[in-house]
């Protein structure tokens, strides 16, 4: 078998390799140290050794770049414009009301303009078996993440201020019609005058006929619908996203603490300026 080696390089090259290093994810990022390792006299056998690998691979990865300098050390697919990323999920179904819908909403926006106020308003369960997501850890020493004895959960009501920013949220026991209408009667308080748009999606809590008899008492609330199957229409879900990923690898023994985790996201109370406001 040959010996391959990589011979002196320019300060250009060495530059190259360095800036590649830098930008580059994952195992991708030791191949141009490899390269440079090889420059420096080391034999393939060390190199494999020094980043836990196969010698064929460190081979390969010198070939490629005496073939093809640093486009050689590069996957292919990345050339042919693909990337690694989790795919969406998106509906079979859609809305055939879909546009009436936001018809609706775009004329009770227009009708009060700046007299009103315009809250998204959505539903999130946590519970105490908590969601596992991928985290740095030393390589061969797998982290492990304490699972409670049984799984509880609690469901946080929160509405977002599109102009403003401001962040009301309320934390219950389960997802019900009559935590709803107490969740915006918080609502009413944290905004003391005007009338109140809430749009949101068309869960059957929101429209439980306790529902449409305490609006027909509070007329400053008007609860406008979403299309079906269009979460991406409310901001409200990138508020979910960052709670989920604060609250993945922790485990809450009992709701008492899971709430508590919950509020350090929400700077401990409602009607706090959440820290991404949305544009009307």
């Amino acid at each position: 078998m040959s010996i391959i080696f990589v011979g002196r390089l320019t300060y250009r090259q060495r530059d190259e390799l360095k800036r590649f290093a830098c930008h580059a994810v994952g195992r991708e990022a030791f191949r141009p140290h490899m390269v440079l390792l090889s420059s420096r006299g080391y034999l393939v056998p060390q190199i494999a050794e020094i980043y836990d690998c196969d010698r064929d691979t460190v081979r390969t990865w010198l070939k490629k770049y005496l073939a093809k300098g640093i486009d050689g050390l590069r996957d292919a697919v990345h050339h042919l414009g693909y990337r690694w990323r989790r795919p969406k999920l998106v509906a079979l179904k859609l809305d055939s009301f879909r546009d009436l819908k936001l018809a609706i909403i775009d004329v009770f926006l227009k009708a009060y303009g700046s007299a009103c106020s315009v809250f998204y308003m959505d539903e999130c369960h946590c519970q105490l078996l908590p969601n596992v997501r991928s985290c740095w850890m030393r390589r061969g020493q797998q982290k492990e993440v304490i699972t409670p004895g049984t799984n509880e959960r609690v469901t946080v009501y929160g509405a977002l201020n599109s102009r403003t920013g401001q962040w009301v949220y309320s934390i219950f026991a389960k997802r019900a019609a009559k935590n709803f209408i107490t969740f915006l009667e918080t609502l009413c308080t944290q905004v003391k005058t005007g009338p109140i748009l809430v749009i949101l999606d068309n869960d059957r809590t929101h429209k439980a006929e306790v529902v449409w008899e305490w609006l027909e008492e509070h007329p400053r609330i008007h609860l406008l619908w979403l299309p079906k199957y269009t979460p991406h229409l409310n901001p409200v879900e990138t508020v979910w996203r960052i709670l989920k990923a604060r609250l993945a690898n922790y485990c809450s023994m009992d709701t008492g603490e899971l709430i508590w985790a919950i509020e350090q996201l929400f700077r401990h109370g409602s009607g706090v300026e959440f820290e991404l406001p949305i544009a009307a």
